[in-house]
């Protein structure tokens, strides 16, 4: 609740924080007690000291740019896999996305398909776990390598998100981000293994690059799938995943491009007139633990009892 509450400016932030007034009084005495906060007869907080130290914005040192550089120029997509890469800024403006709503405790985060390797650069900022599941075994051994070479706090496991999560996943992590094939039953399947994966508490986050505006009424289905789990939209940060189209594309890309530009040399064009597709990353947040029971079983409890 602590963490939640962090960012307060009224007390109606800190009872949304603690879901109920008596929680909310009870820590907000406790903090003016110790001359932490001053709250104002309007309702207004003030913080005098924070409640959490900030959050660093270091860059990364010169020799993880460089081999994250080098593992992103010999990077192939696989069509089968519907990969296409982001730009190594995408994954920094990802990671300090995610680093801002990452508590100083715990910090777990899983990463359901990482081939934008941003599992490294989120791992150069936190100390925590780090886990990273793909199909794609490539993309795996880079990771490992890059942890192994760097000190890195990651673990990678090869899994298929049309595959049950493994048991030792379920549950675990604050925090999950995923960047789906958009179409068909894939957002689903993406969006399952990571409600299956987040812990089952308030504040747990989920970060999904998409566009919502491509998704068109697939938006709507999967926003109502997270609000049935408890899950209300917290942030959009528009733009924020930049991928460079690249003669090595997934057939959909390849034909939409040919049909729009009429092009017959594909490679050469892509050299020529530098493209890129832009997606916004979108936040989740858990604001309950768990829904009320449905009405109807909630009044057939009421009548037994």
């Amino acid at each position: 609740m602590l963490w939640e509450m962090r960012n307060a400016n009224c007390i109606g932030d800190v009872i949304a924080a603690c879901t109920s007034v008596n929680s909310a009084v009870t820590i907000m005495e406790l903090l003016m007690e110790e001359g932490m906060v001053i709250i104002s007869d309007n309702g207004r907080v003030e913080w005098i000291h924070s409640l959490f130290p900030k959050v660093g914005e270091n860059g990364l040192d010169e020799d993880l740019f460089a081999y994250l550089d080098e593992v992103g120029l010999s990077f192939r997509c696989s069509p089968g896999l519907g990969q296409i890469r982001a730009t190594l800024e995408t994954s920094l403006r990802r990671a300090r996305q995610m680093l801002k709503r990452l508590p100083p405790f715990g910090r777990s985060v899983l990463f359901i398909g990482d081939d934008d390797y941003t599992s490294i650069v989120l791992s150069r900022f936190i100390e925590g776990e780090i886990v990273v599941i793909d199909k794609d075994i490539n993309v795996l051994k880079t990771i490992a390598d890059a942890s192994d070479r760097f000190g890195l706090n990651i673990s990678v496991h090869e899994h298929d998100v049309l595959q049950k999560l493994p048991r030792h996943l379920i549950g675990r992590f604050d925090m999950v981000h995923f960047d789906p094939i958009d179409e068909g039953f894939w957002l689903g399947a993406w969006a399952e293994t990571a409600e299956a994966a987040l812990i089952k508490q308030k504040g747990s986050r989920m970060f999904v690059s998409v566009s919502p505006s491509r998704l068109g009424d697939r938006y709507i289905s999967f926003q109502r799938f997270l609000v049935e789990k408890g899950y209300v939209f917290e942030d959009r940060i528009l733009n924020c995943n930049e991928y460079p189209l690249t003669p090595d594309l997934p057939p959909f890309y390849r034909s939409f491009l040919d049909r729009k530009f009429q092009t017959k040399d594909l490679k050469s064009w892509l050299t020529q007139t530098p493209l890129a597709v832009y997606t916004d990353l979108l936040v989740f947040k858990r604001q309950i633990e768990s829904w009320p029971m449905p009405l109807s079983n909630y009044l057939e409890r009421r009548r037994s009892i």
